[in-house]
Protein backbone atom coordinates (compact mmCIF):
# COMPACT_ATOMS: atom_id res chain seq x y z
CA UNK A 1 0.00 0.00 0.00
CA UNK A 2 1.05 3.91 -0.92
CA UNK A 3 2.86 5.07 2.23
CA UNK A 4 1.47 8.58 1.19
CA UNK A 5 -0.70 10.97 3.09
CA UNK A 6 -3.75 10.31 1.78
CA UNK A 7 -6.60 12.95 0.45
CA UNK A 8 -9.81 13.10 2.42
CA UNK A 9 -13.50 15.21 1.32
CA UNK A 10 -11.74 16.99 -1.62
CA UNK A 11 -13.70 15.60 -4.05
CA UNK A 12 -14.70 17.66 -7.62
CA UNK A 13 -18.07 18.61 -8.19
CA UNK A 14 -18.78 20.75 -11.27
CA UNK A 15 -20.71 23.28 -11.87
CA UNK A 16 -24.52 23.34 -11.69
CA UNK A 17 -25.06 23.56 -15.30
CA UNK A 18 -21.63 23.31 -16.83
CA UNK A 19 -20.87 20.39 -18.47
CA UNK A 20 -17.57 18.01 -17.81
CA UNK A 21 -15.38 17.83 -21.26
CA UNK A 22 -12.72 14.36 -21.04
CA UNK A 23 -9.37 16.06 -22.07
CA UNK A 24 -7.66 12.82 -21.73
CA UNK A 25 -8.00 8.86 -20.00
CA UNK A 26 -6.10 5.95 -19.18
CA UNK A 27 -7.32 2.94 -17.50
CA UNK A 28 -9.29 3.62 -14.70
CA UNK A 29 -8.76 7.43 -14.59
CA UNK A 30 -10.15 10.19 -16.58
CA UNK A 31 -8.89 13.69 -17.21
CA UNK A 32 -12.17 16.38 -16.99
CA UNK A 33 -12.55 20.15 -17.93
CA UNK A 34 -15.18 22.04 -16.67
CA UNK A 35 -16.05 25.80 -17.26
CA UNK A 36 -17.16 28.30 -14.95
CA UNK A 37 -17.99 32.08 -15.30
CA UNK A 38 -14.69 32.82 -14.27
CA UNK A 39 -12.44 29.63 -14.62
CA UNK A 40 -11.53 26.40 -15.81
CA UNK A 41 -11.35 23.63 -13.30
CA UNK A 42 -9.74 20.24 -14.30
CA UNK A 43 -10.18 17.44 -11.98
CA UNK A 44 -9.21 13.50 -12.52
CA UNK A 45 -11.66 11.18 -11.89
CA UNK A 46 -11.25 7.56 -10.67
CA UNK A 47 -13.55 4.66 -12.00
CA UNK A 48 -15.03 4.39 -8.69
CA UNK A 49 -16.57 8.24 -9.19
CA UNK A 50 -14.03 9.54 -6.88
CA UNK A 51 -12.50 12.65 -8.66
CA UNK A 52 -9.78 15.37 -7.32
CA UNK A 53 -9.21 18.71 -8.43
CA UNK A 54 -6.07 18.60 -10.42
CA UNK A 55 -5.41 22.50 -10.70
CA UNK A 56 -7.73 26.14 -12.59
CA UNK A 57 -7.12 28.22 -14.55
CA UNK A 58 -8.71 32.12 -14.28
CA UNK A 59 -9.58 31.83 -18.26
CA UNK A 60 -9.17 29.37 -21.03
CA UNK A 61 -6.02 30.80 -22.85
CA UNK A 62 -4.86 27.33 -24.20
CA UNK A 63 -7.64 26.14 -26.23
CA UNK A 64 -6.09 23.00 -26.93
CA UNK A 65 -5.09 21.54 -23.56
CA UNK A 66 -3.44 18.45 -25.20
CA UNK A 67 -0.91 20.42 -26.22
CA UNK A 68 0.26 21.15 -22.59
CA UNK A 69 -1.45 18.64 -20.06
CA UNK A 70 -1.42 14.74 -20.62
CA UNK A 71 -2.63 11.68 -18.54
CA UNK A 72 -0.49 8.10 -18.72
CA UNK A 73 -1.42 5.51 -16.35
CA UNK A 74 1.27 3.49 -14.94
CA UNK A 75 1.70 0.90 -11.75
CA UNK A 76 4.73 3.09 -10.09
CA UNK A 77 4.51 1.34 -6.50
CA UNK A 78 4.56 -2.09 -7.86
CA UNK A 79 0.73 -2.58 -6.22
CA UNK A 80 -0.90 -4.17 -9.17
CA UNK A 81 -2.77 -1.01 -9.75
CA UNK A 82 -1.79 2.15 -11.89
CA UNK A 83 -1.33 5.36 -10.98
CA UNK A 84 -2.45 8.33 -12.65
CA UNK A 85 0.28 10.62 -13.84
CA UNK A 86 -0.57 13.94 -15.16
CA UNK A 87 2.32 15.88 -16.99
CA UNK A 88 2.19 19.56 -17.47
CA UNK A 89 4.21 21.01 -20.15
CA UNK A 90 4.97 25.36 -20.18
CA UNK A 91 4.61 25.71 -23.68
CA UNK A 92 8.74 26.87 -23.85
CA UNK A 93 11.40 26.32 -25.92
CA UNK A 94 13.19 23.88 -23.74
CA UNK A 95 11.13 23.83 -20.59
CA UNK A 96 9.59 23.16 -18.37
CA UNK A 97 7.72 19.60 -17.35
CA UNK A 98 5.74 19.43 -14.10
CA UNK A 99 3.87 15.76 -13.18
CA UNK A 100 1.82 15.36 -10.56
CA UNK A 101 1.03 11.58 -9.82
CA UNK A 102 -2.32 10.10 -7.93
CA UNK A 103 -2.29 6.58 -5.89
CA UNK A 104 -5.78 5.44 -4.87
CA UNK A 105 -6.82 2.43 -3.49
CA UNK A 106 -8.43 -0.50 -5.46
CA UNK A 107 -11.95 0.75 -4.70
CA UNK A 108 -10.65 4.60 -5.17
CA UNK A 109 -12.21 5.64 -2.12
CA UNK A 110 -8.94 7.38 -1.45
CA UNK A 111 -6.84 9.17 -3.61
CA UNK A 112 -3.21 10.24 -2.30
CA UNK A 113 -1.12 12.72 -4.30
CA UNK A 114 2.90 13.44 -4.71
CA UNK A 115 4.17 16.48 -6.99
CA UNK A 116 7.55 15.89 -9.14
CA UNK A 117 8.85 18.15 -10.70
CA UNK A 118 11.79 17.81 -13.30
CA UNK A 119 11.80 21.34 -14.40
CA UNK A 120 14.12 21.53 -17.81
CA UNK A 121 13.94 17.87 -18.91
CA UNK A 122 10.76 15.09 -19.31
CA UNK A 123 10.43 11.84 -18.19
CA UNK A 124 11.29 10.03 -20.62
CA UNK A 125 9.98 6.35 -18.82
CA UNK A 126 9.20 4.46 -16.20
CA UNK A 127 11.11 0.76 -15.62
CA UNK A 128 11.87 -1.82 -12.81
CA UNK A 129 15.55 -1.11 -12.92
CA UNK A 130 16.50 -2.85 -9.53
CA UNK A 131 13.87 -5.43 -9.61
CA UNK A 132 12.13 -4.54 -6.45
CA UNK A 133 8.95 -4.15 -8.00
CA UNK A 134 8.72 -0.09 -8.23
CA UNK A 135 9.27 1.63 -11.05
CA UNK A 136 12.20 4.56 -11.40
CA UNK A 137 11.62 7.50 -13.70
CA UNK A 138 13.89 7.99 -16.13
CA UNK A 139 14.75 11.64 -16.84
CA UNK A 140 17.95 13.91 -17.35
CA UNK A 141 19.86 16.30 -15.54
CA UNK A 142 19.32 19.54 -16.58
CA UNK A 143 21.74 21.57 -14.03
CA UNK A 144 24.41 22.25 -17.02
CA UNK A 145 21.88 23.69 -19.04
CA UNK A 146 22.92 27.01 -20.11
CA UNK A 147 25.75 26.86 -17.95
CA UNK A 148 28.50 30.13 -17.97
CA UNK A 149 26.62 31.21 -20.98
CA UNK A 150 26.76 27.93 -22.66
CA UNK A 151 24.23 27.62 -25.49
CA UNK A 152 21.41 24.58 -25.29
CA UNK A 153 22.67 22.91 -28.17
CA UNK A 154 25.76 22.26 -26.39
CA UNK A 155 25.14 21.68 -23.25
CA UNK A 156 24.91 18.15 -21.61
CA UNK A 157 22.38 16.64 -20.17
CA UNK A 158 23.34 13.24 -18.26
CA UNK A 159 20.82 10.77 -16.88
CA UNK A 160 18.85 11.12 -13.94
CA UNK A 161 17.02 8.42 -11.80
CA UNK A 162 14.14 9.30 -9.50
CA UNK A 163 13.24 6.50 -7.23
CA UNK A 164 10.07 6.38 -4.88
CA UNK A 165 10.38 6.94 -1.06
CA UNK A 166 8.15 7.32 1.38
CA UNK A 167 6.89 10.48 0.69
CA UNK A 168 8.86 11.79 -2.29
CA UNK A 169 10.99 11.04 -5.25
CA UNK A 170 14.85 10.99 -4.41
CA UNK A 171 17.64 11.26 -6.79
CA UNK A 172 19.03 7.50 -7.31
CA UNK A 173 20.86 7.97 -10.17
CA UNK A 174 24.30 6.65 -8.21
CA UNK A 175 22.52 3.31 -7.27
CA UNK A 176 23.07 2.75 -11.82
CA UNK A 177 26.38 2.63 -12.50
CA UNK A 178 25.44 0.79 -15.55
CA UNK A 179 23.51 3.62 -16.92
CA UNK A 180 26.34 5.83 -15.59
CA UNK A 181 28.88 3.94 -18.26
CA UNK A 182 26.72 4.16 -20.75
CA UNK A 183 26.50 7.96 -20.74
CA UNK A 184 29.82 8.04 -20.20
CA UNK A 185 30.79 6.03 -23.12
CA UNK A 186 28.21 8.63 -25.34
CA UNK A 187 30.47 11.97 -24.06
CA UNK A 188 33.90 10.56 -24.90
CA UNK A 189 32.48 9.36 -28.23
CA UNK A 190 31.47 12.87 -28.57
CA UNK A 191 34.44 14.28 -27.42
CA UNK A 192 36.55 11.81 -29.98
CA UNK A 193 33.93 12.99 -33.17
CA UNK A 194 34.79 16.48 -32.42
CA UNK A 195 38.59 16.27 -32.01
CA UNK A 196 38.74 19.81 -31.11
CA UNK A 197 37.83 22.35 -28.34
CA UNK A 198 34.70 24.07 -28.62
CA UNK A 199 31.84 24.77 -27.07
CA UNK A 200 30.26 21.54 -28.25
CA UNK A 201 33.32 19.62 -26.87
CA UNK A 202 33.32 21.62 -23.60
CA UNK A 203 29.35 20.50 -22.59
CA UNK A 204 30.80 16.94 -23.44
CA UNK A 205 33.56 17.27 -21.18
CA UNK A 206 31.33 18.61 -18.33
CA UNK A 207 29.03 16.19 -18.81
CA UNK A 208 31.59 13.35 -18.65
CA UNK A 209 33.12 14.95 -15.40
CA UNK A 210 29.66 14.86 -13.79
CA UNK A 211 29.08 10.85 -15.01
CA UNK A 212 32.54 10.43 -12.77
CA UNK A 213 31.99 12.39 -10.19
CA UNK A 214 28.82 10.50 -9.94
CA UNK A 215 30.60 7.22 -9.79
CA UNK A 216 32.72 8.29 -7.28
CA UNK A 217 35.75 8.42 -9.35
CA UNK A 218 36.59 11.70 -10.07
CA UNK A 219 40.09 10.80 -11.14
CA UNK A 220 39.13 8.09 -13.62
CA UNK A 221 37.05 11.05 -15.34
CA UNK A 222 40.29 13.57 -15.56
CA UNK A 223 42.09 10.59 -16.66
CA UNK A 224 39.58 10.01 -19.74
CA UNK A 225 39.28 13.82 -20.40
CA UNK A 226 43.03 14.25 -20.53
CA UNK A 227 43.69 11.17 -22.82
CA UNK A 228 40.77 12.47 -25.28
CA UNK A 229 41.38 16.12 -25.13
CA UNK A 230 43.79 17.56 -23.36
CA UNK A 231 42.60 21.54 -24.12
CA UNK A 232 39.47 20.07 -22.40
CA UNK A 233 41.47 19.25 -19.01
CA UNK A 234 43.01 22.63 -18.90
CA UNK A 235 39.30 24.44 -19.35
CA UNK A 236 37.97 21.91 -16.64
CA UNK A 237 40.70 23.09 -14.29
CA UNK A 238 40.03 26.65 -14.95
CA UNK A 239 36.32 26.56 -14.09
CA UNK A 240 37.14 23.27 -11.85
CA UNK A 241 35.15 25.91 -8.53
CA UNK A 242 32.55 26.42 -10.36
CA UNK A 243 31.89 23.31 -11.24
CA UNK A 244 31.82 21.67 -8.22
CA UNK A 245 29.52 24.50 -6.96
CA UNK A 246 27.37 23.52 -10.09
CA UNK A 247 27.32 20.02 -9.01
CA UNK A 248 26.78 20.72 -5.26
CA UNK A 249 23.01 22.21 -6.32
Amino acid sequence: MTRFLWLFNIWFIPALGQAEEPVDSCEKWTLLKTKTKKEVVLALRHRSGRSVIVTSMEEDLRSDLSRFLSLTCNDIDGDGYAEAIVQFYSGGAHCCWDYSIYFARPDGNDIAHLSLDVSGRPIEGWRDLDGDGKKEALTHDDRWDNFDGMSHAASPFPPKILCLGKTRFIDCTSRFPEILLKASQEFEDELIRLDDFNERAWGATIGLFHVWSRLGNEPEGWRRIKQICPPCEVALKQDEQKIRQRLAE
